[in-house]
């Protein structure tokens, strides 16, 4: 028995003679298609009478929500810190108009008024690819790690002496806002675990000697000795300075307790590189 494919390559080399012949010639060649298909006469006159018609390629629909549409909406979804399609919708709705007027947010009056009026749903499709990138970003993004970071002992809060005062919690806020591009002014915030003490001082840039000559100012201004102080992984506040500095002032040094970015679980260290008893 012929297959599907088989009968139709068949059908097709018949068709145009049948097509062309008189009804006692039809008849003959209906006989000889049924015979070698075992179709039936009736259907097989139905498929021998269909016409053919060139395949036509469907008109695409006309996209409301374009490239300009799409990019704009990606600047609102950095703007306000990639959140969901539904917390974006309303926002677009409130602050389309007055990104504009700031300058930034650069797009037409028809792109303003789509994004006001898009819904939940298609924020999310539409920055679906965009969201992919962003995750492909993050996976591949390269790490730097310094030695420095696995010789400091890593403590967590609970870990740190909160009964006598001098145990120094550090750490570095960029004022930067939006944009970390240029200089700008970094504020160093020391709390002392016991006793809530807290310090601050204005840093320019992320230098590191003058991060150190901030900590040291902030320790003049301090009423009572430090013992020991526990910076965050950043660079400017976690380096040989800062190391160097433990080492001549006798001051415990240990570093803020980091995940790991494949597995999520702590990295710790028990064993102290710098101790001193004061």
């Amino acid at each position: 028995m012929m297959n599907i494919l088989a009968k139709q390559q068949y059908m097709e080399t018949l068709r145009k003679r049948y097509l062309q012949s008189n009804k006692k010639e039809k008849a003959a060649i209906l006989d000889e298609y049924c015979r070698n298909t075992g179709e039936d006469r009736k259907y097989a006159i139905k498929k021998f009478r269909r016409r053919v018609k060139p395949k036509q390629e469907r008109k695409k629909r006309k996209k409301y929500y374009d490239g300009p549409v799409k990019a704009a909406l990606v600047v609102m979804w950095k703007i306000f810190d990639h959140p969901c399609g539904q917390r974006l919708e309303s926002s677009l709705k409130d602050e389309t108009d007055r990104l504009r007027r700031l300058g930034e947010l650069v797009c037409s009056e028809t792109v303003a008024h789509k994004l006001k009026h898009i819904t939940a749903s298609t924020i999310d499709l539409k920055l679906k690819h965009q969201k992919e990138v962003e995750q492909r970003k993050r996976q591949y993004r390269s790490t730097h790690s310094f030695p420095l970071k696995n010789e400091v002992p890593v403590k967590t809060p609970e870990e740190l002496n909160r009964d006598t005062p001098g145990v120094e919690q550090i750490d570095c806020v960029e004022n930067c806002g939006g944009s970390v591009s240029g200089e700008y002014v970094n504020s160093l915030s020391i709390t002392d675990i016991c006793t809530g003490w807290w310090e601050g001082e204005a840093v320019m840039g992320k230098g590191q000697e003058r991060a150190l000559e901030g900590l040291k100012a902030a320790r003049q201004r301090t009423p009572f000795n430090w013992l020991e102080m526990n910076p965050d992984n950043g660079p400017n506040i976690m380096n040989y300075h800062i190391v160097t500095y433990a080492e001549k002032e006798a001051l415990v040094l240990s570093r803020s307790r980091a995940y790991k970015k494949n597995d999520n679980c702590f990295v710790e260290q028990k064993t102290p590189l710098i101790s001193a008893n004061r």
